[in-house]
């Protein structure tokens, strides 16, 4: 039996055909959770081949605790944001997340090894031995690992924006913000001290500049559309960029991933 105090295995597989490297990848670590990734929208057949797979490792690993979620084939967004939720709260309780990147589609790989970048996860790749044939009698090493690469998030002021206009547009049924510059100061000098200690915010007389530097790198970035109207008012939109770094962001900060 494991120590309780010891990390936990958790596995992330998504739906598939592949099961050699799968069931390599789950005797070299023992699973405690497995985590299963179901695609909305595949083929028949294929649904069948791996809902016969997702059989044998449940026969196999009956103590393991199973979680199924539901991903896209063919959304990165939707595929990404729901792998970096169970990564950031595994890795925020001590354990450790065995992405099954060889597994799914091309998508469900992408938005594994992102999401892994993003939190400082390893990842484990095992090359099928059907394109590396045996020479000499010497076994290949299968086996590749992959080192996070330094992904990051905007600082912490430009994300604390991103959701600021996230949240407003959810409220605002899809409307996009509109004001000027003194309106953002005034409304983003609100949001900040959710995230940070307002006494490490800046004087009231430098706030206006603060905000409209951090909108101006954000604008430069991408991450947010700025249309000036008249009088002096803007209409700040997020760009599906500024989006996708907001939620994920959100992500982070509940598990106190996000520095």
């Amino acid at each position: 039996m494991k120590n309780q105090q010891m990390p936990r295995y958790a596995h992330v597989i998504a739906e598939s055909v592949e099961r050699d490297r799968s069931l390599c990848s789950l005797r070299d670590h023992a699973p405690d959770i497995i985590y299963y990734l179901r695609f909305s929208e595949i083929e028949k057949d294929y649904e069948e081949k791996a809902a016969v797979i997702w059989q044998e490792i449940r026969n196999l690993y009956p103590v393991a605790h199973t979680e199924e979620y539901e991903v896209s084939w063919n959304e990165f967004d939707r595929t990404f944001l729901v792998i970096l939720e169970i990564m950031a709260k595994e890795k925020a309780q001590g354990n450790i997340v065995i992405p099954h990147i060889f597994s799914g589609s091309h998508i469900s790989a992408m938005a594994m090894h992102a999401a892994s970048c993003l939190i400082g996860q390893s990842l484990e790749y095992f090359r099928a031995e059907k394109y590396f044939p045996i020479k000499s009698g010497v076994r290949p090493d299968t086996r590749v690992v992959l080192p996070p690469l330094p992904m990051v998030l905007p600082d912490h002021r430009s994300c604390v924006m991103l959701k600021f206009l996230l949240d407003y547009t959810k409220s605002h049924k899809d409307s996009p913000w509109q004001g000027r510059r003194a309106d953002l100061a005034i409304d983003m000098r609100s949001q900040w001290t959710r995230y940070r200690n307002p006494s490490k915010l800046p004087k009231p007389d430098s706030f206006l500049t603060f905000t409209t530097n951090t909108l101006k790198y954000c604008v430069d970035k991408g991450y947010i559309l700025r249309e000036d109207i008249k009088a002096g008012r803007m209409k700040l939109t997020l760009t599906a960029s500024g989006q996708l770094l907001a939620k994920a962001w959100e992500i982070l900060s509940r598990y106190r991933l996000e520095s």
